[in-house]
């Protein structure tokens, strides 16, 4: 039994055993953008307590050296992205290789986690009336 301790342990430490989030969230925002504020003071908590550690969250000042380039790469691998008078909008929203969000309505906390869990599930977002409001973009191997 001991053994059989030992060995779990030093798998945990050494290999890829310990389990590693399945999920990543990217969140570009400015820190002077309110909308951006309430979504970190309201929806990533609601994030993290509903995926814990299945989910990581980046958080990028859209400000900071470099984060704007990261922001337009991202942008070029999302199927539907084009340049319009909202390019560059923040809050930016991307569960990557699943969608990416322009904007945010403060109160649409609820209709952000059932975006996320329906992306995870498989569903087409764009097929869904629930989002016909919404300005999201696809990954390129997105159905």
């Amino acid at each position: 039994m001991k053994k059989l301790m030992i060995m779990m342990a030093l798998c945990l430490l050494f290999s890829g055993c310990a389990s590693k989030p399945k999920y990543e969230l990217d969140f570009y925002y400015a820190s002077t953008c309110p909308v951006c504020n309430n979504f970190k003071n309201k929806v990533i908590p609601m994030i993290e307590e509903k995926y814990g550690n299945q989910m990581t969250i980046q958080q990028y000042d859209i400000d900071e050296d470099g984060i704007v380039e990261q922001y337009a790469e991202t942008c070029s691998q999302l199927k539907n992205y084009y340049y319009h008078d909202n390019s560059g909008e923040v809050p930016f929203i991307v569960l990557v290789n699943y969608f990416a969000q322009a904007g945010y309505n403060i109160g649409d906390e609820d209709l952000m986690l059932d975006m996320i869990q329906d992306a995870i599930d498989g569903k087409d977002l764009r097929s869904d009336e629930k989002y016909d409001d919404i300005e999201f973009y696809v990954y390129e191997d997105t159905k």
